[in-house]
Parts: structure tokens; C-alpha cells; sequence
């Protein structure tokens, strides 16, 4: 049988032995490929495994069954292709919604996507409609697994809101033999003890994400609670009183504003909280974009890319330096399916007037809404023009395309489907490496 390269296939690294860390993008297999297989590795064209010499066979096996290889008739970008058209069309069963029962807030954070102005709440008449949207998807389209994120806003200024329709959401699942799952985006402050207890336990929110963008004052400056007081203390206090009761995912936003106070952020984070080594907690960086008029940052206060990769090798080295595995394996890059939940089918998000959007970044911009949830669903202008966006041609001959598929969509109907590579194409190196030096150093 022939054999060719995977398109696929990436070097990581040539190290001083003359090894060679080879990762696929498409199977996630990672090795290491010895200095006397290396150049048998480089000039494979198509190889004939009935013409291999016998020392070579057992290396041949692990990198066809690993994706390294492949058969030679074989068409890698078809198969993404196909995976992902089926993922986006094959099924409208409801499979993920994002509620954000407030877009209200209490904090105002300058670099904040949303307009928080005339926010509310939900309206009785709202909650019993998105009761009736849910109920009349679940019935129509046979889902298995409902996943529910609550959103906002500050999604806990409406937690009364959020144990209602979660103990509706839950029967009418348990009615259905429908698997109920949630999480919650929050800033933490009200997250005390009791509330997390109310949300795990009576609504079923296993994970919950919380950012922090520096220590006291630094933070404090960006994520200015609205009431003046110190957020800062107040969010690491409960993080300390509830990361044994839920799943826990810190954010770091990072500008040229902050960007060099993160180191200090992390060596609290690892040596003061020890957090680093809680196998509840994950600890994550990611670049503030201006993506709506209502990020008031300018551009010049972004980061780009490279930029952005120089802070996460800084703060890569220091979770090796102190030792932390997991975090490492945590960020192991994986291969999707599709890009974003955006571009499919069943994945809505819904804000406090019963709007119903596709990507989270877009809540609350009209011109952005699919529909609403009192009406039926139509293919609307707006609607079509993420169901048919395809990747940029660009994308098609990167060897990272079955980890990025084409970056942030929404990015990209913002620009015009502009070229845009994601920071974390750049990242996929680094983790790499440093998950190769715990195992073998």
C-alpha cells in the first residue's frame, strides 16, 4: 500500500540531538521522531510499504496509525470540509444556548463590547417565551445534551431570573430524558459561597468564569466597580471561599496598558493563591480586541499577535519554572470541528428582550439578530451571512487549519472576511514544547 506525508504534519522543533518534535494538527498525535529516522522522515515522497527496509517497519506502523502518514488517495481537506458541513447543517436540534437574563452591570470596564444603557432585566412575558422556545425546540428537534451559559452583563444582578428558568430548563429536560448542563460568565463579585452553593446545586452550573486583570490597584483601575469599592479583594475572596465547589476558569485580559504587570499577576496567582496546581482552577491569557463602537480602547493600546505571544512565553516560562504541569496539558491543542458554534445550527444566544443572536460578541447590535424568540426562526439576511461564510482561501493550505478553521467568525463579518490569524496559531508551538520538557527533561 502507498503512503504519502499528512498535509498536516508540523516540526515543532529540531532539538540539539537532532530529534525532531513532530506534531499533527488533524489527529492530535505528538512525538518524537529520533535523528537517525529523520532523514528516512524528510524524503518520504510516496512510500511503498511492501518496499520498506525491515528496521523502518515499526516506526512506518506508529506514524500511519498516529496520522503522520497516510494513504496516498486520501484527501485530509476534504474530510475537514465534509466534518465541518455536517457539524453546521446536518441537524437544527437546539444543542447550546447563552442567556444573558440582563445586560445591565456593575461594573464599567472601558474596554467592554456591550451597551449597558436602558437594561432591565427580563420581563415576565420574556421568561415565559423563552420557556416556550426551548420547550418547542427540544420537542421538534430531538435533542440529546442541552448546555446552558448564562451571560451578560453581570448574568448574577438576575440570579432570581436564573434559578427560575434553570429549574424549568431542568424539568422540561428530565422530562425529555435530556441532558442538562451549565456554566456562567461572571465578574465574580457576587459570587459568594451562598450563591455559588444556589447555582450548583439548584441550577446545576458546574463551571463558572471570573477575570482579574491585575493585582488591586491595576485591576481595580480596568474593572472599576460602578459603587467605587474595591473589586479586586472582593473577587479573590470568594474565588478562595468557592474553588472547591465548582470549576473555575480565571481570565486575564491583556493591552499594552497591563501587559507588563501580568508577570506579577501570575507569581501571585502561583506562589501567593498557589492556584496553579488546583486541579479546579485554569488559568487562561487573551488579547483585548476593540470588535464593537462600544469598546472604547483604541487600536494602539491592542496588542497584535506577536506581541501578545511575546507575554504568554514569559508567562508559559514561569508555569514551567514552578512546575505545573496540568496547566500545560489544560492548553494541549485540540482539533475542532468547526471554527465557532456561531456558524451552526441550534446555538443561540439570547439577551434580556428575547433577541436572538449567534455569537456572543454580537448580543445587544440589532443589525446582528437572527430574530426573536416570541417569533419563529426564519433564514434572515443576517442569519445567512453566518451560515454561508466560508473560511478564507488562505486558510486552506495552513497546517493549523484543523485547530483554527479560519479564526474568529465574527471578526470577520466585521471585515470582510479580511485575513486574520488568531494569536493562539501562534501559541500551538510553545505549549508544545514546554508538555515535551516535562515529560523528557
Amino acid at each position: 500500500m502507498k503512503y504519502k506525508k499528512s498535509n498536516y504534519n508540523i516540526i515543532v522543533e529540531k532539538l540539539e540531538n537532532g530529534d525532531i518534535l513532530l506534531f499533527n494538527s488533524l489527529s492530535g498525535a505528538f512525538g518524537v521522531l529520533e535523528d537517525n529516522n529523520v532523514d528516512f522522515y524528510e524524503k518520504i515522497n510516496i512510500l511503498d510499504t511492501d518496499n520498506i527496509d525491515e528496521s523502518k517497519k515499526s516506526l512506518v506502523e506508529i506514524m500511519i496509525e498516529n496520522g503522520f502518514l497516510i494513504d496516498c488517495e486520501f484527501d485530509e481537506f476534504a474530510l475537514l470540509e465534509v466534518q465541518e458541513k455536517i457539524a453546521r447543517y446536518s441537524s437544527s436540534k437546539l444543542k447550546n444556548l447563552t442567556i444573558a437574563p440582563t445586560l445591565a452591570c456593575n461594573m464599567e470596564c472601558k474596554y467592554c463590547f456591550e451597551n449597558h444603557e436602558n437594561c432591565h432585566g427580563m420581563s415576565e412575558e420574556i421568561k415565559q417565551s423563552l420557556l416556550k422556545f426551548v420547550d418547542s425546540q427540544l420537542c421538534e428537534k430531538g435533542t440529546e445534551h442541552l448546555n446552558v451559559t448564562w451571560f451578560g452583563g453581570e448574568p448574577l444582578l438576575e440570579l432570581d431570573t436564573i434559578k427560575f428558568l434553570s429549574n424549568k430548563f431542568i424539568k422540561i429536560c428530565n422530562d425529555k430524558n435530556i441532558k442538562y448542563t451549565a456554566g456562567i460568565i461572571t465578574n465574580g463579585i457576587l459570587l459568594n459561597t451562598e450563591t455559588c452553593n444556589s447555582l450548583v446545586n439548584d441550577c446545576k452550573v458546574n463551571s463558572a468564569q471570573i477575570t482579574i486583570d491585575g493585582l488591586g490597584d491595576i485591576h481595580n483601575s480596568r474593572r472599576k466597580l460602578k459603587n467605587g469599592e474595591d473589586s479586586f479583594s472582593i473577587i479573590i475572596k470568594n474565588i478562595d471561599d468557592i474553588k472547591d465547589k465548582i470549576n473555575l476558569a480565571i481570565r486575564v485580559n491583556v493591552d499594552k496598558n497591563n501587559d507588563k504587570e501580568v508577570d506579577t499577576l501570575i507569581d501571585y496567582f502561583i506562589f501567593n493563591k498557589n492556584w496553579g496546581n488546583d486541579d479546579n482552577i485554569s488559568i487562561y491569557l487573551a488579547p483585548i480586541e476593540k470588535t464593537t463602537d462600544e469598546c472604547i480602547i483604541k487600536d494602539s493600546k491592542c496588542l497584535n499577535s506577536e506581541e501578545f505571544l511575546d507575554v504568554l512565553i514569559r508567562i508559559y516560562q514561569k508555569l514551567y519554572n514552578a512546575g505545573y504541569k496540568s496547566a500545560f496539558e489544560k492548553m494541549y491543542p485540540k482539533t475542532l470541528v468547526t471554527g465557532c458554534s456561531a456558524l451552526t445550527i441550534g446555538s443561540y444566544v439570547i439577551d434580556e428582550i428575547g433577541d436572538i443572536y449567534t455569537c456572543w460578541g454580537a448580543i445587544g447590535i440589532k443589525k446582528y439578530s437572527i430574530g426573536n424568540i416570541a417569533e419563529k426562526l426564519n433564514l434572515n439576511s443576517s442569519w445567512l451571512k453566518w451560515l454561508s461564510l466560508n473560511k478564507p482561501d488562505k486558510c486552506g493550505i495552513c497546517k493549523f487549519l484543523p485547530m483554527c478553521k479560519g479564526s474568529c467568525a465574527f471578526k470577520r463579518l466585521e471585515n470582510k472576511d479580511k485575513f486574520s490569524c488568531s494569536y493562539s496559531k501562534f501559541s500551538y508551538k510553545e505549549i508544545l514544547k514546554y508538555i515535551y520538557m516535562f515529560n523528557y527533561n
